[in-house]
């Protein structure tokens, strides 16, 4: 973190939420992809196992196109995949900046597994479509990938559970979070159930619907038969995941929005479950309808997943905040300085303009005069502009200075007028800085 926190200006209010908007921006087009990734993988290694136990060309075909469709294409692979994750990276890096979550540690971690497990996938889909590859060699390839895309998604759910968990953060290993809280298990658990369900409709939507396969032909058939009750399995499962997840998650990041949330993620499942209904009676149109809800259930369990870490961490949130508009003043400090520079501030002018109503030098008006205050901030023109930007009241005598409507760079300008006009020349002119 400390990396990010040397380039990286604290986030206001507003910039706080454009961040959560694009974390569930990315959160929706990486984690499908990545699950798409993990449950072809599997199907792949499956069937190409079954076809190694007992030779099957639909066995070997449905292998070869369920990796195919997951990582042949390596333009997918960057644009769904890796960037991504480097931007979630930097997303959480700014929601997490100045604390001790080592989002740049993790982050780092995530992406050189992942960057390794889409290179061995790649290298098995190659291996795969070879005639005569051995299988020992293009299996152990396969079975690496997968196991390295395994690896992201467990670490991804450690990762996401110690979000809701800040008072954890001083106390957990900065590169491997794994079993610190005990949400780790069942968020592994339900996103890995999710990425095969949603994977088995992917798969039968690109081939039955997208690509067109006969479903009536010995292969469609396959399709239809196999990524039709893989998902409904999966999906049916989930539910029971959720429930798991829910109880496991500290009782500070649930509120009813969360709630209701995950009461929206359950609904699209039925959704999702009556869809493969009709698919599993041969009508692959359902599947479109499928396809979309599970979208849709990725997009709702991201915005969860948004409102629960927000939930857990408000108070640091805040201390984000109160930092950035201490930035921003400073910002707007040196502009009205530089401002200042370039057009020389009368001093004079602005008693004239803005003094001179409740002031005089020698007499007493609203105010008292100033030749019985001012030499009291001799040597100290910077207490004597604070005075000016933020009066309180000082003499019982007279009633309460309301603030002047001045800038930091005039209150400077007439500070210096007065002290020289009083004193000579002042002791300890304002500088600007």
């Amino acid at each position: 973190m400390e990396f990010l926190d040397k380039f990286a200006l604290y986030p206001s209010e507003n910039h706080l939420e454009l961040l959560r908007m694009i974390f569930v921006l990315l959160f929706v087009v990486h984690i499908p992809y990545l699950g798409f990734v993990f449950g072809s993988a599997l199907f792949s290694l499956l069937f190409h196992f079954l076809n190694w136990r007992e030779e099957n060309e639909l066995h070997a075909r449905f292998a070869r196109t369920s990796i195919g469709l997951a990582v042949s294409n390596l333009g997918a692979v960057f644009l769904l995949g890796l960037i991504p994750l480097f931007t979630m990276g930097i997303v959480m890096g700014q929601l997490f900046q100045h604390s001790p979550f080592h989002v740049l540690n993790y982050f780092t971690l995530l992406f050189v597994l992942e960057f390794l497990g889409f290179l061995f996938l790649v290298a098995y889909q190659r291996a795969l479509s070879r005639e005569g590859s051995s299988f020992v060699f293009t299996f152990g390839l396969g079975l690496i990938g997968l196991a390295l895309i395994t690896g992201v998604l467990f670490h991804l759910s450690a990762v996401f559970s110690l979000v809701a968990k800040p008072e954890k953060w001083a106390f957990v290993n900065p590169v491997f979070p794994t079993f610190v809280t005990a949400n780790v298990l069942p968020r592994f658990l339900l996103l890995a159930a999710v990425s095969v369900a949603f994977a088995a409709v992917a798969q039968g939507f690109l081939l039955l619907v997208w690509k067109k396969e006969e479903p009536e032909s010995p292969f469609g058939n396959l399709v239809r038969s196999f990524c039709g009750w893989a998902a409904l399995i999966f999906v049916l499962l989930t539910p029971i995941l959720i429930v798991w997840n829910l109880y496991t998650l500290p009782k500070p990041a649930l509120t009813g929005t969360v709630f209701f949330l995950w009461m929206v993620v359950l609904a699209l499942l039925l959704i999702v479950a009556f869809a493969l209904n009709a698919v599993l009676n041969r009508r692959k149109t359902a599947l479109a309808t499928a396809f979309v809800a599970f979208l849709l259930v990725y997009l709702s369990s991201g915005i969860a997943e948004q409102v629960t870490a927000t939930n857990a961490n408000r108070e640091h949130e805040k201390v984000l905040a109160l930092e950035a508009e201490k930035e921003h003043e400073k910002i707007l400090e040196i502009r009205e300085e530089r401002l200042a520079a370039l057009n020389k501030i009368d001093g004079e002018d602005v008693f004239k303009r803005i003094c001179s109503a409740c002031h005089k030098f020698d007499q007493r008006l609203v105010g008292p005069p100033f030749q019985s205050v001012i030499p009291k901030y001799r040597g100290n023109a910077e207490e004597l502009v604070a005075f000016i930007l933020n009066p309180v009241k000082k003499d019982p005598g007279y009633p309460p200075m309301p603030k002047p409507n001045v800038s930091k760079a005039e209150a400077k300008a007439v500070a210096e007028f007065l002290l020289k006009r009083l004193l000579g020349k002042p002791e300890n002119p304002v500088q600007a800085k």
